[in-house]
């Protein structure tokens, strides 16, 4: 892939400022919309699949009381956004 060449510092400057601007549009505009909460929980059910499916019993957890209540908390969310979507 050839690389940009920009005749100065300047101009090289600006790019990236307007990039940076944009990419916190984008995050402030998904913030806006939960995303965040979403992308939390999929990260959730990702970690814990990895840790279901492990036909050797290599990966495991060792969960103590408060975090089995976060993940009560992170299946309730779940269940209770796919109940919505489904109505």
């Amino acid at each position: 892939m050839d690389k940009i060449i920009f005749k100065s510092t300047k101009q090289k400057l600006t790019v990236q400022v307007i990039l940076l601007v944009i990419s916190v549009a984008f995050i402030s505009f998904g913030a806006y919309r939960g995303e965040a909460k979403t992308v939390f929980t999929k990260a959730m059910n990702l970690c814990l699949e990895c840790v279901k499916v492990c036909p050797t019993k290599a990966i495991s957890v060792n969960w103590g009381p408060e975090k089995m209540k976060l993940l009560e908390k992170a299946h309730e969310l779940n269940k209770n956004k796919t109940t919505k979507s489904v109505n």
